[in-house]
């Protein structure tokens, strides 16, 4: 029994969602935050997780704030910000990071090792780690990144650093990736909090 005035659809949340013109563009994009939202109507997506191709193609620093200025009063899109560790002093220290965080309404963290050259070791992000286990906010990392290690090799060597954090794997497709899970779960002898985005 449907109630007068009360919209019964199936709202939908992407979780990984971008926009920005990428170094090397795919087919179809998002210039800015105005197209990403044209492309979620289209598609029927209520909000997303968002992420800026800057903050992966060029430095976290400069990726970040183009984010905040794109999103800045768009409710539908949720941001993510990018990491580096806190020793070289380009984000400030951890809690300055999380203050921000909490102040513009971030909820996730991302990770891109590879580009910014970092290690994801407990060494490198270990203040990052604490708060973010701590708070429960979530990592995501690209199967495709490398840290020293790379691929379900990478996840292993986080998982193992920081068993309480919740890490969210991407682009790693459909196969294999349950036995990849199942080994690193025996590995540290319980469920390993994280989520596979497919």
């Amino acid at each position: 029994m449907s109630s007068p005035g009360r919209d019964w659809r199936m709202k939908f949340f992407d979780c990984n969602a971008s926009f920005g013109t990428p170094m090397v563009p795919p087919l179809r994009y998002s210039n800015n935050a105005q197209e990403l939202l044209k492309e979620m109507d289209y598609y029927g997506i209520s909000e997303a997780l968002v992420y800026h191709a800057r903050q992966r193609d060029d430095s976290p620093v400069v990726g970040n704030s183009i984010l905040l200025d794109e999103i800045e009063g768009i409710d539908r899109l949720h941001g993510t910000l990018a990491i580096l560790p806190t020793q070289t002093g380009e984000l400030g220290t951890a809690k300055s990071f999380m203050d921000l965080m909490r102040g513009k309404n971030i909820r996730a963290l991302r990770a891109f090792p590879a580009e910014h050259k970092y290690s994801m070791s407990k060494t490198a992000l270990g203040d990052i780690y604490d708060l973010m286990t701590e708070w429960k906010i979530p990592l995501f990392v690209n199967i495709g990144e490398s840290s020293g290690v790379s691929g379900w090799h990478l996840i292993e060597k986080i998982l193992s650093d920081v068993p309480d954090l919740t890490l969210i794997v991407t682009e790693h497709g459909s196969w294999g990736a349950g036995s990849f899970l199942q080994a690193i779960g025996r590995k540290t002898r319980e469920f390993v909090p994280g989520y596979l985005k497919i």
